[in-house]
């Protein structure tokens, strides 16, 4: 499929990329003294770019291209797993929170993200039975359960919890005196504490999740960002801007 699309855009497949996915519809030209341009890929939600062989120096002008506008690079991969990269970067895009929606996000930075969300029903089944002696609590209740449980996890102190959650640390070890009627002795054991963990980020990722759509990538003919920057262009002046 790669290859295919390389072809038809005359453009030499690289040894190595990183995919770069954003919800934004344009993209600078790219410099002329910043080796191989990518390839761009153009849909209604977005568009995806590979960077061929990628430099520092490549990966730079990208994100000083997307600062402000928000997008997600892969990791670098060999041409084969040019696909992997992409659904990766995807996967963090549709993940980003509101305060990260304008950065740009390497995914190298959230590969732990992207391990527990490889197999989503997996980490559903996980967090829904291990969460499960939570199920009679009201929804605020568990939320606040599940923040305090975490918090405690990564922390460890009534103290470190309680700076971390902003709280005194007399709720906190109440709270924790109620999490331990809830989980007994088990939240003594380390591999209960590591699997807990697991599914309180399983939980917290997946109610991150936006409901929108995932980014479409369409089978278009793949152009570069000279063509991108023409189309950004004629849209803007088609709609008076």
């Amino acid at each position: 499929m790669l290859k295919a699309l390389c072809e038809q855009a005359e453009w030499p497949l690289p040894t190595t990329v990183r995919a770069v996915a954003s919800a934004a519809l344009w993209m600078p030209r790219w410099p002329g003294t910043v080796g191989r341009r990518p390839l761009v890929s153009v849909g209604g939600q977005g568009l995806c770019l590979l960077v061929p062989d990628p430099t520092a120096r490549a990966e730079a002008v990208v994100a000083a291209a997307f600062d402000g506008v928000g997008a997600v690079m892969g990791p670098v991969v060999t041409t084969e797993e040019a696909g992997a990269s992409l659904r990766w970067a995807l996967s963090l895009l549709n993940l980003r929170s509101a305060r990260d929606a304008a950065g740009v996000i390497f995914a190298e930075n959230h590969l732990s993200t992207l391990t527990l969300l490889h197999n989503e029903s997996l980490a559903k089944v996980l967090a829904d039975r291990l969460l499960q002696p939570l199920a009679a609590f009201t929804p605020r209740q568990r939320e606040r359960i599940e923040e305090t449980l975490l918090a405690w996890l990564e922390w460890g102190g009534a103290p470190e919890v309680a700076k971390y959650l902003r709280i005194h640390p007399q709720t906190v070890r109440y709270r924790m005196r109620q999490i331990e009627k809830i989980f007994g002795q088990s939240l003594r054991e380390p591999d209960m504490r590591f699997n807990l963990e697991l599914a309180l980020r399983t939980r917290q990722l997946m109610s991150a999740a936006p409901r929108a759509q995932p980014l479409h990538i369409p089978g278009r003919r793949m152009r570069g960002p000279e063509a991108v920057a023409g189309t950004s262009a004629r849209e803007a002046r088609k709609n008076g801007r």
